[in-house]
C-alpha cells in the first residue's frame, strides 16, 4: 500500500459517506487495460522550459517531466532531487535502466526521495536496491507473462484468479487515475496461496502496481501537475456470504506483511488517500 506517510486513513461507516475526488464522467470512459497508454511525454515541451533550464538537469528527453516536478516542489527539495539524480547517473549501465531509464525520471526519483524523508543517501540505497530486485526477480518478464495468461483465460489459476478477485478499479478520480477497491472482508489469503502459490499472488499484485504507476505518470503529463498516488478504498465488511471472517482476517494480517515489504521497498508513493469502510463496531 506504499509508505504510511503518503496515506490518510479515513474511517467511514458506509460507502455512501465517502467523499472522494471522483470525476463526473468516469462512467463514459472505456475499460481500464494495461494497453492503454498516453503519448510519449518527451514529445511535448513545457512552455516554462526557458526559465526552468537553469534549475534542473539538462535532459531533453525528460525536460517536460523535470519542469512539472520542479514547479510542484520547493527549492530545498528540488536541490536534493538534483543531488539524487546526480549520484545515480552510473545506473545507466544497469540492465533495468537500459530497458527503462528510471534513473532519469524526476517523478520516480522524487518518490524514493520522499520515501526516505529527504535523505539522499538512504534514497540512493533504496533506489539501487529496487533496480537490482527488478532485474533479479525479472519483474517486467513475469508481469508480461501473467497478463497474457489472464487475457487468454485458459489456465486453471487464471480462471480462479478472475473468479475470486477482490480488487477492482471502480472509477477514475478527477485526475483520471483509477480508484481502487480492495474487498479485504471477503479475501482468503491462505486459500489463494494454497491454490496459486505465493509467487503468483505476488506477480498479480505487481501487475496491478505497475499499471497504477503508469496511470499516475500519465496523469502527471496530462494535467501538468505532480500527483502523489491513487485513492484506495478498503472494504473490510463481514456481509455473511463468506464464512469465517475472523479467521480469514487474521490470515490476511499474518501473510500480508511479507508482500507489503516488497510493495513499500519498490513502489513508494502508491497511495494518496485511503478510505476504510464497513468495519465492525468492535474495531472502530
Amino acid at each position: 500500500m506504499g509508505a504510511a506517510s503518503c496515506c490518510e486513513a479515513h474511517r467511514l461507516r458506509k460507502p455512501c459517506e465517502i467523499k472522494t475526488e471522483l470525476s463526473g464522467d468516469w462512467l463514459n470512459q472505456g475499460p481500464l487495460t494495461p494497453s492503454t497508454v498516453s503519448p510519449t511525454p518527451g514529445a511535448a515541451m513545457s512552455p516554462s522550459w526557458d526559465r526552468m533550464s537553469s534549475r534542473v538537469p539538462h535532459d531533453p528527453e525528460h525536460e517536460l517531466e523535470w519542469s512539472i516536478v520542479a514547479d510542484s516542489i520547493d527549492e530545498d527539495e528540488l536541490f536534493k532531487l538534483r543531488e539524487l539524480h546526480q549520484v545515480l547517473q552510473d545506473c545507466e549501465l544497469h540492465p533495468t535502466c537500459r530497458r527503462k531509464p528510471l534513473h532519469r525520471q524526476a517523478q520516480t526519483l522524487l518518490r524514493f526521495l520522499r520515501a526516505r524523508d529527504g535523505d539522499v543517501l538512504k534514497a540512493e540505497r533504496m533506489f539501487r536496491d529496487m533496480l537490482e530486485w527488478r532485474h533479479t526477480f525479472d519483474v517486467d518478464g513475469k508481469v508480461h507473462s501473467w497478463r497474457r495468461e489472464l487475457e487468454r483465460h485458459r489456465t486453471r489459476r487464471a480462471r480462479l484468479c478472475k473468479r475470486f478477485a477482490i480488487e477492482e478499479q471502480i472509477c477514475n478520480d478527477k485526475h483520471g487515475i483509477p480508484v481502487r477497491l480492495l474487498r479485504l472482508g471477503v479475501a482468503d489469503s491462505a486459500g489463494m496461496i494454497r491454490e496459486f502459490g505465493q509467487e503468483a499472488i505476488l506477480v498479480d499484485s505487481l501487475s496491478k502496481l505497475e499499471w497504477t504507476h503508469e496511470q499516475i505518470r500519465n496523469a502527471m503529463f496530462r494535467c501538468r501537475k505532480l500527483i502523489r498516488g491513487q485513492i484506495q478504498i478498503l472494504d473490510v465488511g463481514d456481509y455473511g456470504d463468506v464464512p469465517n471472517w475472523t479467521g480469514r482476517m487474521w490470515n490476511n494480517l499474518r501473510l500480508g506483511p511479507d508482500i507489503y515489504k516488497v510493495f513499500d521497498g519498490n513502489y513508494p508513493e502508491t497511495v494518496r488517500k485511503v478510505f476504510i469502510i464497513s468495519h465492525p463496531a468492535h474495531i472502530r
